[in-house]
């Protein structure tokens, strides 16, 4: 072989060596894919990407025997019955694409207007018909047309034509149709026509602007529909609605969100209003009741104002704590941060009016589970605080980016605060089928890959060139 032939084939893979060099010495990610819209319930999170994907952490619920389950049983752990569970610490991909919205732990609506959902299915929670549980998405039966989903009291599905749909668990009348048995598939809202929003799986607002709402929403009104301040220790039971009926103290609401223990509301104005359970300055106004000292604890079914909070741009609230994010990208937060979620620092601390989430700015969109909170950015990356693993009492008690474009750093060093544990650490669980890769995964390690191909093939080329 001449030289002129040796150097033309050396020059272009001394080429590829460098570049591919070059490549692995910036610190890339395959998290590149920008984020748009975040989701929680519970100790579940989603976030959805650009692409239509559904990715997810935290609690994984599967059927005992199931395919799923059989691949790593010591992972999971016995919930109820047939039901076990695990806990994802890392992200994973769901087997879901063309998703267009996400919510609460368990919902996907696709661009198809169908609507997909996954976990626990004891009491019909999937609508898919059957009571078997699954962490592998599962197409809600005879819903179609769908434009706007949400979960919480329940799941919601609302159609084009203004009609409200609802399944799962219904010893309250969480699902609005004038029983309290439970639905295993879809069941029209009663009495409900040209709905335009719905909000935290037990509110609807109509083209009028008028907010409906039924089930455990309030927990009590008389039968007039006017709601009833009762102590939960005192004598008084519970009267849930099973139809809708108007709210009629809110008004000109522009976003609602539910808890067990109470809901938050932002007024067209940016201010925020609360009702429910008043322990642990979870009403925002001031007042820190604390149930182990307190022998009875309030439920305020008329809302009281928020306290220092304007120009709100939505609300997402829990059992015990809730938050609200300004139009100038801020988040503040209110009540009990046991988790950490509140971002200081700290675990286990109460707030009776809202502080400003530290290290948070330019945030779109927020949401709230069980002790734990997911922020969205303007850039697109996901960012959370609170309870990682609850069963091991692990958190993050700073916000810290988990998904999202690599460009973004975190503001702090993520803080790893085990309550009562202190041997406790963070052990992700890989998933058990390995199509579903964490998202954080950096490219270094396919570049390296790459870069080590083109050096084995090319000595291959030139070994082959020579015994020619």
């Amino acid at each position: 072989m001449s030289a002129k032939r040796i150097n033309g084939i050396l020059k272009p893979l001394l080429l590829v060596f460098f570049l591919a060099f070059a490549c692995m010495c910036v610190p890339v990610e395959a998290s590149s894919q920008r984020f748009v819209a975040v989701s929680c319930c519970g100790f579940t999170s989603l976030a959805l990407d650009e692409n239509g994907n559904v990715w997810l952490w935290g609690e994984v619920y599967e059927q005992k025997g199931s395919p799923a389950y059989n691949q790593c049983p010591d992972q999971y752990v016995e919930v109820v019955g047939d039901i076990y569970r695990r806990v994802q610490t890392t992200p994973v991909k769901l087997p879901l694409n063309d998703v267009i919205a996400i919510s609460g732990s368990n919902m996907a609506l696709k661009k198809d207007g169908t609507v997909w959902t996954w976990g626990p299915n004891d009491r019909g929670q999937c609508g898919d018909g059957t009571n078997v549980s699954t962490s592998t998405p599962v197409k809600v039966k005879g819903l179609d047309h769908v434009i706007a989903i949400s979960s919480g009291a329940s799941c919601l599905a609302l159609k084009d034509d203004g009609t409200v749909w609802t399944w799962g668990r219904n010893d309250r009348g969480q699902c609005g149709d004038g029983t309290l048995i439970d639905r295993w598939e879809p069941v029209q809202v009663k009495g409900l026509s040209n709905v335009t929003a719905i909000y935290g799986g037990a509110f609807a607002i109509k083209d009028d602007g008028t907010v409906w709402t039924w089930g455990a929403s309030i927990l009590d009104v008389d039968e007039n529909g006017k709601p009833i301040d009762y102590y939960t220790r005192g004598q008084h039971k519970p009267n849930c609605k099973p139809t809708p009926f108007k709210v009629e103290w809110a008004k000109n609401v522009r976003s609602i969100d539910f808890s067990l223990d109470g809901s938050t509301f932002v007024k067209d104005d940016g201010t925020v209003w609360a009702w429910g359970n008043d322990m642990w300055g979870r009403l925002g106004n001031g007042r820190m009741v604390s149930p182990l000292t307190t022998p009875d604890i309030r439920y305020l079914a008329t809302p009281v104002q928020v306290k220092g909070l304007n120009n709100v741009k939505t609300v997402a609230t829990n059992m015990l704590y809730s938050m609200a994010l300004k139009e100038d990208g801020t988040v503040w937060a209110w009540g009990h941060n046991y988790g950490g979620q509140f971002g200081t620092g700290e675990r286990n601390t109460t707030e009776a009016l809202p502080i400003r989430i530290p290290g948070l700015d330019g945030i779109i969109a927020i949401a709230c589970g069980d002790h734990r909170a997911v922020f969205l950015k303007s850039d697109g990356s996901v960012w959370f605080s609170g309870l990682i693993d609850p069963y091991n009492d692990t958190a993050v008690t700073t916000p810290t980016r988990i998904l999202g474009p690599s460009s973004i750093v975190p503001t702090g060093t993520a803080t790893i605060q085990p309550a009562s544990n202190q041997n406790a650490t963070i052990q992700p669980i890989s998933t058990c089928n390995n199509s579903s890769t964490p998202i954080n995964l950096p490219l270094n390690a396919i570049l390296l890959g790459t870069f080590a191909i083109i050096l084995i093939g090319g000595a291959a080329y030139l070994l082959i060139l020579r015994k020619r």
